[in-house]
């Protein structure tokens, strides 16, 4: 059977010998171009297309070190500095939640104290900064020890109770998906339990000055639902999350975004602000260990959908950013062919880490020019500090920092390129 690789790459010579790409999305108004940062209440498209212009991935940036999941990064003195050198404006990844809800949402303190402290304290030097919070597709038992907020119920139209969170009442009552992640689950997004859990975040995020929610791979939780229901249940959330925003939050509005590969939308409204998704980088054959893009089936190249955005305006294809994903290593590190979604045998994030300097370099021009001959709504997420994975399965971090001795001389020192890419821009 052909592989997914093999595959894209044939596709992809088809569609260049037959002259059939994705119909090609309009460019911008070349006012829209022109960056500009300002908005309160509603984003136009100008000010969406310059944040996109500036996205860059700092995992956990607004986490305190002791709860950060893969051990303690005890340099974020130099990642704000290298976030306020290259002029990044919307950092994502900033602060998440992946199982272990207990420990961190009981301590308030120490883990919604700090993302306040960090926003405020790197907003005294660039307040037009938006930090963004992941709310994801997994719930675990650890939900059952949180106490539920009387303004939850209020939200919800319900009389309030003395009861935590129940995380079998989260989940698709068929079983599917429950133990997805371990002994963590997929919350179904029919299920009010699990509206209820994602409000309860997004609000506390936004209390704490959190202005952007990523929420995770929306499509597999509303996988029992689907566009035929007109994604009902997802579009309560969103609903309530933004009504409070509009009374509670920095600016007066949140932006939200999820994983997705074309987008969701209820007849022609968009549920998102902008939509997200991996590069999807396939292997470049002949060529050991480098990489290419391809437009294919799967990515969302010339495929994000249109509509009337949140912010009131219309488009043919909704603005979206692509990032480098991490998720691990095959069982074939460094070779060619491992399967759906490897890079010679790497998760994306983590094949990067490993090239020369200089083909990193090289990678990210490459990357910025081919979305933008492309597909005019495409943006890189620029990576500045993710987990990833080597060849012996060891956990680590990639960070763009220049090396110095304030990151320990592990910077992969990616942050004059980045800075030069975007001044060029």
């Amino acid at each position: 059977m052909m592989n997914r690789v093999a595959g894209i790459a044939l596709l992809f010579s088809i569609v260049v010998i037959l002259g059939c790409r994705p119909e090609p999305v309009p460019d911008p108004d070349p006012d829209s171009i022109e960056l500009t940062f300002e908005f309160r209440d509603s984003m136009p498209e100008k000010v969406l297309r310059s944040y996109l212009s500036r996205y860059i991935y700092m995992a956990e940036f607004c986490t305190h070190p002791s709860y950060q999941y893969d051990g303690m990064d005890s340099f974020k003195e130099d990642h704000e500095r290298m976030i306020l050198n290259t002029g990044a404006k919307l950092i994502s990844g900033s602060v998440l939640i992946w199982g272990g809800e207990s420990r961190v949402v009981n301590d308030r303190t120490g883990f919604f104290d700090y993302i306040t402290s960090t926003i405020a304290r790197v907003h005294e030097k660039d307040p037009e900064i938006i930090f963004q919070g992941g709310i994801f597709e997994i719930v675990t038992p650890e939900v059952d020890q949180i106490a539920i907020p009387s303004w939850v119920f209020e939200a919800y139209g319900l009389p309030a109770e003395e009861r935590n969170f129940k995380q079998t009442e989260m989940l698709n009552p068929d079983g599917s998906f429950a133990n997805h992640w371990g002994n963590g689950g997929v919350p179904d997004i029919r299920q009010q339990e699990a509206q209820m859990w994602i409000y309860f975040l997004a609000r506390q995020y936004i209390d704490a000055g959190i202005e952007s929610i990523h929420l995770g791979q929306a499509m597999l939780m509303s996988m029992a639902e689907g566009p035929e229901a007109q994604y009902e249940s997802w579009t309560g959330v969103v609903e309530k999350i933004r009504a409070y925003a509009r009374e509670d939050a920095r600016r007066g509005m949140v932006l939200l975004t999820a994983h997705v590969n074309k987008g969701m939308k209820k007849g022609d409204q968009l549920l998102f602000d902008y939509h997200g998704f991996p590069l999807r980088i396939v292997e470049k054959k002949g060529f050991p260990q480098e990489g290419i893009l391809l437009i294919g089936e799967e990515p969302i190249y010339g495929n994000s959908l249109g509509g009337t955005t949140p912010g009131g305006w219309s488009c043919k294809s909704l603005p979206y950013i692509v990032e480098f994903d991490n998720y691990g290593i095959s069982d074939r590190p460094g070779e060619p062919n491992a399967g759906q979604f490897w890079i010679w045998g790497y998760d994306e994030i983590s094949w990067f880490s490993q090239q020369p300097e200089d083909y990193r370099n090289e990678f990210l021009e490459y990357a910025i020019d081919w979305i933008e001959k492309r597909d005019p709504a495409g943006y890189l997420s620029m990576p500045g500090n993710r987990v990833i994975t080597g060849p012996n399965g060891t956990r680590d971090r990639y960070m763009a920092n220049t090396p110095s001795d304030a990151n320990g001389n592990k910077g992969y020192n990616q942050e004059v390129i980045i800075k030069t890419i975007w001044e060029q821009q």
